[in-house]
C-alpha cells in the first residue's frame, strides 16, 4: 500500500480521479493449504463449514464478510499492479518470510 502511495504522489497526474483496488496475490484456499504445509513441513488442509456453521462460531459480521468474498470479492488486476510495481509482495513471499515458530512440524499446541 505504502508503495503505491509514493506513487501516487510522484505522479499526481496519473492518479488523479483514478481509483484501483490494491492486492500482492490471489490465492484459492487450497493453494493456501499447500502453501503452508510446505513452509510448516507438516500437513496444512483447507476443510470448508457451511456458512451457517461458521457464522454461529464467527458472529454475523464476519459471516456476512467470508460471504462477500466467496460471492463477489475483491477485482484487483494482479497483472496490472505487477505491470505498475514489479516489487509487489507475493502472498508465498510473505508467508515465507514470517516466523512461524511453534508452528513449524506441528508443535504441541500449534494449530492454524
Amino acid at each position: 500500500i505504502g508503495a503505491f502511495a509514493a506513487l501516487a504522489f510522484e505522479h499526481a497526474g496519473r492518479w488523479q480521479d483514478r481509483a484501483i483496488e490494491l492486492a500482492g496475490d490471489e490465492r484459492t484456499p487450497d493453494e493456501v493449504a499447500a502453501l503452508f504445509s510446505t513452509v510448516l513441513g507438516r500437513e496444512v488442509r483447507y476443510t470448508p463449514i457451511p456458512f451457517d456453521q461458521f457464522e454461529q462460531r464467527a458472529g454475523n459480521e464476519m459471516a456476512r464478510m467470508w460471504r462477500w468474498f466467496e460471492e463477489a470479492g475483491y477485482q484487483a488486476d494482479i497483472t496490472e499492479l505487477r505491470g505498475i510495481y514489479p516489487r509487489l509482495t507475493t502472498f508465498e513471499r510473505w508467508v515465507q518470510a514470517q516466523d512461524w515458530g511453534a508452528l513449524r512440524g506441528g508443535g504441541a499446541g500449534a494449530r492454524l
